[in-house]
Formats: C-alpha cells, structure tokens, sequence
C-alpha cells in the first residue's frame, strides 16, 4: 500500500529529524559548558530553551511559509528571546564570555 509506505517513511524523516536536533543541542550546550563552565542547573534550563525554540521553529516555518520577510522577523525575534533567555541564566563572569561569543554571530540583542 502505497499510502502505508509513504506514512512510514515521512515517520522515518520526522523521527530522523528530531534526532538530529537534538545531537545539535547537545553539541551546543556541550560547547557553552566548555566556554562557560556551565552548571548541571544551567546545562539542562539551557537545554530545555533551544528544545522549545526548535519547536518554535518548526511552527514558525508553517505559520511564514508563504512569507520569507516575515519568517526572517519572526525567527530574528525568537533568535532575540532565545538569547535574553539563555543570558538571565549565566553568572556575570558568564555574561561576558556570552556577549563575546554572541558579538562574533550577532545574535544577541543589544540589550543582552
């Protein structure tokens, strides 16, 4: 069946997708303990921020589909209150590595 299979396979895709995102998570998180000194509190906040910001992604790309300005604003703005979120979590000593290593990609708002 035809339908059967396709369903599968867009399960397989879905299923190795999430996969994916969640390797890149760890791998980031991973990076910023190593930079930051991350505590285990800090590592897992952090982690559950950018698993919703995925998610948020995801809907975002649906919601823009048909509007590639709009999608751009909408994820600058999530990129925006991903970073403030991130940045309340860190020590001062943390805060100004964050701002160095934000001030390279241009990702962190200008008040964060």
């Amino acid at each position: 069946n035809a339908q059967a299979l396709k369903a599968r396979l867009d399960q397989q895709e879905r299923d190795r997708n999430a996969k994916l995102t969640e390797l890149k998570i760890q791998r980031q998180v991973e990076a910023w303990t190593k930079l930051m000194t991350l505590t285990d509190r800090q590592k897992a906040a952090i982690t559950d921020i950018l698993r919703k910001q995925e998610a948020q992604l995801v809907a975002l790309r649906e919601q823009f589909k048909n509007d590639p300005t709009g999608l751009r604003t909408a994820i600058a703005r999530l990129q925006a209150s991903t970073d403030l979120a991130i940045y309340n979590l860190l020590t001062d000593a943390q805060k100004v590595i964050w701002k160095r290593l934000k001030s390279n990609t241009g990702t962190v708002g200008r008040n964060g």
